[in-house]
């Protein structure tokens, strides 16, 4: 695959090279054909060309250097807060949904986000801890909240508590 495309490429440049030689043959024939007429137009001709020639290499410069080094997109700065943080992902999203083209799609993506934006206005978390007996799932959980939620008991299945907590 690698010598393929080396081969192309070759073949490329020797047929671009070869399209130059002939262009520059026919400029040096029409200069000569015009000497003959009128020297100070073939002068005229001559730089005319050579002005076209540089301004092809520098529109040529121009547009591949866009190519090899793409401009990059100045990024900005990451929310601190995390409300703004959540609010800017909500309206990212909102957008994306925008721009879903299948309507049915769409639809439901759409009732999705309002669940989501509901469900972040209301700002209500639910945890559940479940797993086999005396693991530690009580102690988990006091320790996330930095108090005693629950008993930690030999028994199990002691524990069961369903409350309240505001955010921090």
């Amino acid at each position: 695959m690698k010598r393929l495309r080396l081969l192309i490429i070759g073949i490329g440049a020797v047929f671009v090279l070869g399209m130059a030689l002939w262009l520059v043959d026919l400029v040096l024939r029409l200069q000569a054909a015009i000497v003959l007429f009128s020297p100070l137009l073939a002068q005229i001709f001559i730089f005319g060309v050579v002005a076209l020639v540089l301004a092809a290499t520098g529109v040529g410069i121009y547009y591949i250097s866009k190519f090899i080094r793409p401009r990059r997109r100045s990024r900005r700065p990451l929310p601190q807060d995390k409300t703004e943080a959540a609010s800017e992902a909500i309206a990212g999203l909102e957008q994306q949904v925008a721009q879903i083209q299948d309507q049915v799609a769409q639809a439901a993506l759409q009732e999705k986000f309002k669940t989501l934006a509901a469900s972040w206005e209301q700002r209500d978390i639910r945890i559940m801890l479940f797993g086999v007996g005396s693991v530690g799932k009580t102690s988990i959980v006091n320790a996330l909240l930095g108090e005693l939620v629950g008993t930690v008991d030999a028994p199990i299945g002691s524990t069961t508590v369903a409350a309240t907590y505001p955010l921090r």
